[in-house]
């Protein structure tokens, strides 16, 4: 309760009416991150079951995993084109 109220407290005071009036824009750089996660999160369900072969991620220090990686990745974006 002493944490909302902390948060709360600049909201009601004499600048608060303002502040809550002010417009809202997500920074770029924060749409930027939340297109990257979603991106991520498609290409992990495209890869399905592939993602086996990249985990952990330490194995993709092993060039022919890695190649095979990236031909996976390659391949999923090709589809996305077509």
């Amino acid at each position: 309760m002493q944490l909302q109220e902390t948060l709360e407290a600049p909201l009601l005071g004499p600048r608060g009416e303002q502040w809550r009036n002010q417009s809202r824009t997500m920074p770029e750089e924060l749409s930027w991150w939340v297109e990257a996660q979603s991106l991520s999160e498609e290409a992990s369900r495209k890869l399905g079951k592939n993602l086996s072969t990249i985990f952990p991620l330490r194995k993709t220090k092993e060039s022919d995993v890695a190649d095979a990686m990236w031909a996976r990745i390659n391949d999923v974006g090709m589809f996305e084109t077509l």
